[in-house]
């Protein structure tokens, strides 16, 4: 069968319209999130209420939220990292953590509401299916169940939590066939299958069945129940204890915030002028210093004419500092020029006179002429120079003329 390629034209490029962000990423369900969302007109600006579970690698997180026009607005939530508060420091990601997340979330929601005294839910857990009954004063509070991504199928840990929340007192709609000890065959909830599972009783089996069959998997797999002397018969009463004591107190536990620490700066302070001008004197004394040590070291060599040696550098290669009365020729690591390049352009910017070397290059340079004297522009550089030295020969001679008047015996200037 030939193969016939998709051709896309540049009308349908231009009206492609990619899927929603959160879609691409694979984390929104968005046709369950509109049915989910949808409020009715005649209820104008009142909430709609979702109870949303969702599962990390070692959390289980459970809120209640509504929709607004700028995002989602949690009302509450609850997390299993806080159930060792209550005693439950390990198996915080199964169907019996989900279920006291749920629990907890439930007391806190309606704590905060001022409802907790009216809806206590189901205070023993039996695993049989509960719903809230209305009570005279207010409605129950109502919100419904997401479940976002994950499948739902039988016994799936989701419904541990929708199952702690019932109990709590929260009115969610639902049904039984998705619990825990739901039969496919006849069609009925099994009770004590659910609230085995309410109580870690599946735990408590694997736990036995690993000690009997494969002893070292079970130290190494519930290591962390070992620490802390939990066994398989003492899981129920376990599991009991927490869910008082998250009724006992199911308000949120603000932690101490300790104030940010002082962070280093490692940015440079912005120097002023003195402070720059000092440290460039510093810099270029220590050029000197080290440029002096090189050129003791030059002169106190001893050069031969054989092949490893190197030669002394003919008068050719020798530079003169051109900063200093004596002329020195270079050393070979060039720290005499590196110093020569820093004091001109230090004499260039400060015009300093460091070290009793003139930095300044402009004191090289003949004076200017004096203020009352104006160049005149259309005499050129060489005429200047002409005149120049016409007027030294006449102050020469003039010079000569008032020498011999003293009586002194003077060469008469060269021509």
């Amino acid at each position: 069968m030939a193969y016939a390629k998709a051709q896309k034209s540049k009308a349908y490029s231009k009206r492609f319209q990619v899927k929603f962000k959160r879609r691409r990423e694979g984390k929104t369900d968005y046709r369950a999130r509109i049915r989910l969302i949808n409020q009715d007109k005649n209820k104008y600006n009142t909430p709609k209420y979702r109870f949303v579970v969702r599962f990390s690698n070692k959390d289980i997180v459970a809120q209640i939220t509504s929709a607004s026009i700028t995002g989602d607005t949690v009302l509450a939530s609850a997390y299993a990292h806080e159930l060792p508060r209550y005693g439950l420091e390990v198996g915080l990601t199964n169907y019996a953590a989900a279920y006291c997340t749920g629990l907890l979330l439930a007391r806190r929601v309606l704590k905060m509401l001022e409802m907790d005294e009216e809806y206590e839910g189901n205070v023993e857990a039996t695993g049989e299916d509960f719903s809230v009954e209305p009570a005279d004063t207010r409605r129950p509070f109502r919100a419904l169940l997401d479940v976002g991504l994950v499948r739902t199928t039988t016994g799936n840990r989701v419904f541990g939590a929708l199952k702690g929340a019932l109990d709590g007192g929260l009115d969610i709609p639902h049904s039984e066939k998705r619990f825990a000890g739901f039969g496919k065959d006849n069609k009925q909830l099994d009770a004590e299958v659910h609230r085995k599972y309410i109580y870690g009783g599946h735990v408590a089996a694997y736990m036995r069945t690993l000690m009997e069959d494969e002893p070292e998997k079970y130290q190494t797999h519930f290591s962390e129940y070992i620490k802390r002397e939990i066994d398989a018969d003492c899981m129920e009463a376990l599991y009991k204890k927490v869910h008082a004591a998250i009724r006992a107190d199911p308000t949120t536990k603000k932690s101490e915030k300790q104030p940010p620490k002082e962070h280093k700066r490692y940015n440079l302070k912005k120097l002023t002028y003195e402070e720059r001008k000092e440290k460039l004197v510093e810099r270029l004394n220590t050029f000197n210093s080290a440029a002096d040590d090189e050129d003791d070291d030059y002169h106190g060599k001893t050069y031969s004419k054989s092949k490893k040696t190197s030669p002394v550098p003919s008068p050719g290669f020798q530079r003169v500092r051109a900063c200093h009365g004596d002329s020195k020729p270079f050393s070979d690591n060039k720290l005499v020029h590196r110093r020569t390049i820093a004091l001109g352009l230090a004499g260039a910017l400060t015009g300093l006179n460091i070290g009793g070397w003139n930095a300044n290059a402009a004191a090289k340079r003949p004076p200017p002429p004096p203020p009352g004297e104006k160049k005149d522009p259309s005499i050129s550089g060489l005429q200047a120079k002409v005149l120049a030295s016409k007027k030294r020969k006449e102050a020469m001679k003039e010079e000569v003329a008032r020498l011999r008047e003293k009586g002194k015996a003077v060469n008469e200037p060269s021509e």
